[in-house]
């Protein structure tokens, strides 16, 4: 092999990584409002490409990271996701 050839498969294997992350989850987490109360929640989030084409590092960000980026987001930035419980993915 050549040194295209490794950097090509190198590539392919970082695309399978990154689109294996892409869909929708079911999540269970705990998050804190500004007043300092904590609550429980499951709700279904999706992870797009986009979300994952935003993050720091595309192949090393971990699912949990998304989803909580994503859950903030939706909740306007005014809450603090503390725990992803659990995530399963659905789609």
């Amino acid at each position: 092999m050549n040194k295209k050839e490794i950097t090509q498969i190198i590539r392919e294997e970082i695309q399978k990584i990154i689109e294996s992350k892409v869909g929708t989850y079911e999540v269970f987490y705990q998050y804190r409002e500004p007043s300092g109360e904590e609550f429980r929640s499951t709700e279904k989030y999706s992870i797009t490409q986009d979300n994952i084409d935003k993050s720091f590092d595309k192949e090393d960000t971990s699912i949990q990271n998304l989803l909580k980026s994503i859950i903030e987001k939706d909740y306007g930035n005014t809450v603090q996701v503390t725990k992803i419980r659990s995530s399963k993915k659905i789609r």
